[in-house]
């Protein structure tokens, strides 16, 4: 029996249920009337381009070092959970206790008109990330911010110029349990990450180019690489930390969604998102052709994003129809085993619920 959350969910496991739907993922199988187009591809870099990146310090406010952080949400619970509603580009940050969301702070980044947020990330100690695209250039062109729950800003970080002829456009990012922040950036077809030092971030150091990363997701140790746009609709591939420091490309393989934006990924290779064109439904699979779907309790939900907890012992899930999130814990087997993920809690409360984050 799956124990009952004591922290943030308190629901019994089993007090609702909804259905499982087990097998390699084939998205073409679950929404085939409603496949989207995904992001254009743009040119590849030249050959000079594709030279490894010279890692320099990027001076910002400091971090908060990793001793000095929070801890991260035990298994049995979630204290803290980050949303971006993509529809106006507001962030919320929420503290989640006996079942219920209360609100910390709430802000925009710009003018909607000018300024695109792209991904949300959420560290130990609370901080939020997100890409950020500019039409004039405020308060960036492209590069990453690191802000408080009230939008204070923490750290700027620009995208880098790597010698092409196409300008940065940070399409996604990713956060590590490290600290270390990954970019898809689709404006020079490349992906590539910052590593958080004393006095800001390092960086960056490509992954890849030239395949043309439209979103992107990271296992917590950092040791996998999800990235969605080199592959066909609705696949991903997956990049794996080699010895020399280097990722290295691997297959690609189904997703039950176009983008991996509101994705979550965990260490043993799985990534969970929801399935577009879908009811309330989410999908999980991995590198190995290995994959599952379950549904969410009740009629006519809407699964908003999703993510992992830290060990992936529970997958919180949004339901932006009725304005919870979901705890489901993880099958004996795995989260590919077939087996459906049984509900181990559920906390109301929150407004505009979209792409959720909860601290790495």
């Amino acid at each position: 029996m799956v124990a009952v959350a004591t922290d943030g969910f308190d629901t019994p496991a089993g007090s609702e249920t909804g259905g499982t739907h087990a097998g390699p993922v084939a998205v073409d199988d679950m929404y085939p009337a409603l496949r989207i187009a995904a992001i254009l591809a743009v040119a590849c870099l030249p050959a000079a381009a594709t030279a490894a990146v010279s890692a320099g310090s990027v001076p910002v406010q400091s971090l908060p070092h990793a001793s000095q952080r929070s801890t991260a949400p035990s298994a049995d619970g979630l204290s803290l959970v980050a949303n971006l509603d993509y529809s106006n580009g507001t962030f919320q940050s929420w503290s989640v206790a006996r079942r219920q969301a209360t609100l910390l702070g709430s802000f925009r980044i710009g003018r909607r008109a000018d300024v695109a947020v792209n991904g949300v990330s959420l560290d130990a100690s609370g901080l939020l990330y997100t890409g950020i695209d500019s039409t004039n250039g405020k308060p960036c062109a492209a590069c990453f911010e690191v802000l408080k729950s009230d939008g204070t800003v923490v750290a700027k970080v620009p995208a880098p110029a790597l010698g092409g002829s196409q300008s940065a456009h940070v399409d996604d990012l990713a956060l590590d349990a490290s600290g270390k922040v990954y970019i898809a950036d689709t404006g020079q077809v490349a992906a590539y990450f910052y590593t958080p030092t004393a006095s800001g971030f390092s960086g960056p150091t490509l992954i890849e180019t030239g395949a043309n990363p439209a979103s992107i997701a990271v296992s917590p140790n950092g040791q996998l690489v999800f990235i969605q746009g080199n592959c066909g609709f609705g696949e991903a591939r997956v990049y794996t930390l080699g010895a020399s420091g280097t990722y290295q490309p691997g297959n690609c393989f189904g997703i039950g969604t176009v983008a991996l934006i509101g994705g979550s990924a965990d260490d043993a290779g799985d990534v969970a998102t929801p399935v577009d064109g879908a009811i309330g439904l989410v999908s999980i699979s991995n590198p190995n052709g290995q994959g599952m779907a379950f549904s969410l309790p009740g009629r006519l939900t809407s699964v908003g994003g999703v993510a992992f907890s830290p060990d992936a012992s529970l997958l919180y899930v949004a339901d932006a129809t009725r304005e919870r999130v979901y705890a489901y814990a993880r099958p004996s087997g795995g989260w590919v085993s077939g087996a459906t993920p049984a509900i181990a809690g559920r906390a109301a409360g929150f407004k505009q619920l979209n792409i959720i984050a909860v601290p790495e």
